[in-house]
């Protein structure tokens, strides 16, 4: 028993001796210093830069047949659907920031060809309010569609009124919300839509002012 004990103490010992050694090799830590650094932030905020048409015409023909609920068609033939039948090809606005921007429309208004408001249309959103000089007018993202509104196709959101179009309720030219936003240095394009009722002559003239609101995104 007593020969047991030593060759144990003895192990244990060895061990121990092993252990000590390896730990020998580190040198002990240097004592820790603390200090302080001022760092400066400066806000650099980034400009909006876009160029938005001052201007546009377009030519309106109430004797284009529309039908209730059916697709809008801009053609140069005979499918055309859409009463404005001339408008500009390149009626864009451009980013020319360094960064996405989100484009909407929150004001939208009518004036005579004088600009004034005596007699200026009204803008309305349904069928039955295309009497007189009265008009649907929508402002779309090229590509989009759009119908006239029907009972199979409430689409009374996306013609424009001065009631529903407004701050706090902005209009989205494209349904999908992504497609609003502008990429750097890109263009939004947009069409225009429309309808009259037959109250005009021939050589008449209105103008119709919308607001666009351009945010960073």
């Amino acid at each position: 028993m007593m020969r047991r004990g030593k060759r144990a103490a003895a192990l244990v010992v060895a061990i121990g001796m092993a252990v000590s050694g390896t730990m020998a090799v580190y040198a002990a830590d240097a004592p820790a210093t603390t200090g302080s650094t001022t760092i400066t932030g400066t806000i650099k905020i980034t400009s909006i830069q876009v160029v938005v048409p001052i201007s546009a015409a377009f030519d309106i023909d109430p004797n284009v047949k529309v039908t209730e609920g059916a697709a809008v068609v801009t053609s140069n033939d005979e499918s055309n659907t859409n009463q404005i039948i001339t408008q500009a090809s390149d009626y864009a606005i451009e980013n020319t920031s360094k960064v996405p921007l989100v484009v909407s429309v929150t004001g939208i208004a009518t004036k005579n060809k004088t600009g004034g408001t005596e007699g200026a249309p009204t803008l309305v959103n349904t069928m039955g309010g295309l009497t007189g000089k009265n008009v649907m007018f929508a402002v779309r993202k090229a590509g989009e569609s759009i119908n006239y509104p029907g009972a199979s196709s409430d689409t009374t959101g996306v013609w424009m009124t001065t009631e529903t179009v407004k701050e706090g309720s902005p209009y989205n030219m494209a349904k999908n919300a992504d497609d609003n936003i502008i990429a750097a240095g890109a263009k939004f394009t947009m069409t225009l839509f429309g309808a009259t009722g037959n109250g005009w002559s021939n050589g008449d003239s209105f103008q119709v002012i919308p607001t666009f609101t351009i945010a960073l995104k």
